[in-house]
């Protein structure tokens, strides 16, 4: 079938695992685990055993796939062949688009000459590089298990390996972290040549919480420094020839993101894995979080999951409106929709999102803590 004739999706691959000296650089991402090399390869066996199975039971029929992604935080500390030969089961057994993006997602002492050559078994033609700041100082504060030479380095990897994309990933927020350093970082990034740039909130105080209601609220609560360095690296990209895609995505001019592009449309998305979260077909899908179940249920789909929730109209006006203001539009609010309302009224109360006659929008705030804040139907 043709591709313009089926429903487009993205297709994310979650490798939750992380070295234990990562825990505060990694801080606030979903369940994470450690293990050693054996069960990392049992989890990447396991994640295998799932795509195949869910495409031989027909679950993604008449679907295409945009753009792929591996995520998890630091899914780059497996083994480089490993993770390429993960990638390219994916492009071979799924109905990938012709020219589909593979990004992965990566610390920066992890892209050397043995992972880049493992991840080109799989085409990997984007990385997301975790670069946080460039200054030794702003990288202690965020806990980074790397210093400024190591993201150097890890560029100058990329570029002789030829990977198409780059994806700067850096921190807003970081304690100590002034006008000045943050443009500095920022200039370094456009200096890397990066095609994309992602900015995330400094997660420091998530550690150890078990709230995150709690802790969105703190964060909201003291956010106005942060918020007006965020505005400044807006303006900065913004004459830097980069556009605002999305609450925390900066492109390039002629760049973009297929990946970022569907999820903001609205589009079904689909993930592998522990943790995971599929919607798809109008449901929720919430894999389980605990390793041993799913490494022994991997090869039967639905054994791995811990919730199914079918996705009502109510709910998905919902979850539409919310991938709409993270595109950064100003969004008409349902007055007779209890649950937009509650929702939003929550987001109003701690000044991320503001009001204009019946619509919303986002606030430097908002646009900024909005990685932070758990959205309607995606777990």
């Amino acid at each position: 079938m043709n591709d313009t004739r089926r429903a487009r999706a993205t297709l994310s691959l979650n490798i939750p695992f992380q070295m234990k000296e990562s825990a505060r650089e990694l801080a606030g991402y979903r369940a994470s685990y450690t293990g050693d090399a054996a069960a990392r390869s049992a989890y990447l066996d396991a994640l295998e055993a799932e795509m195949a199975a869910s495409a031989r039971r027909g679950d993604f029929d008449g679907v295409t796939f945009e753009a792929l992604r591996v995520v998890g935080g630091s899914p780059s500390i497996m083994n480089g062949d490993r993770l390429g030969r993960i990638v390219a089961a994916a492009r071979r057994g799924l109905p990938l688009a012709h020219g589909c993006e593979a990004c992965v997602e990566a610390l920066p002492q992890t892209v050397c000459t043995a992972s880049l050559t493992g991840w080109s078994q799989g085409s990997v033609d984007a990385v997301s590089l975790r670069v946080g700041s460039v200054h030794e100082r702003e990288l202690a504060a965020i806990g980074a298990t790397y210093d400024a030479d190591a993201v150097r380095n890890a560029v100058l990897f990329l570029d002789r390996f030829h990977v198409d994309t780059l994806e700067a990933v850096i921190v807003v927020g970081i304690p100590g972290q002034t006008p000045q350093s943050l443009r500095r970082t920022l200039r370094a990034c456009v200096g890397f040549e990066s095609k994309r740039i992602r900015i995330e909130p400094y997660r420091g105080s998530i550690i150890g919480s078990g709230a995150l209601d709690e802790t969105l609220a703190a964060h909201a609560a003291g956010i106005d420094d942060a918020s007006l360095l965020f505005d400044a690296a807006r303006d900065f990209l913004a004459g830097q020839g980069f556009a605002h895609r999305s609450c925390d995505l900066f492109v390039r001019t002629g760049a973009r993101s297929a990946f970022d592009d569907a999820r903001l449309q609205g589009c079904d998305f689909f993930e592998f894995g522990l943790d995971a979260r599929t919607v798809a077909d109008g449901f929720l899908c919430h894999s389980t979080s605990d390793y041993a179940t799913y490494v022994e249920c991997s090869a039967s789909p639905d054994a791995v999951f811990d919730r199914i929730v079918e996705e009502d109209d109510r709910a998905r006006r919902l979850r539409l409106a919310c991938c709409r203001l993270g595109a950064l539009e100003r969004v008409p609010l349902d007055a007779h929709d209890p649950d937009a309302e509650a929702f939003f009224a929550s987001l109003e109360s701690m000044g991320l999102v503001k009001r204009k006659g019946g619509d919303v929008s986002l606030t430097s705030a908002g646009m900024l803590l909005w990685p932070l804040i758990p959205q309607p139907m995606q777990g």
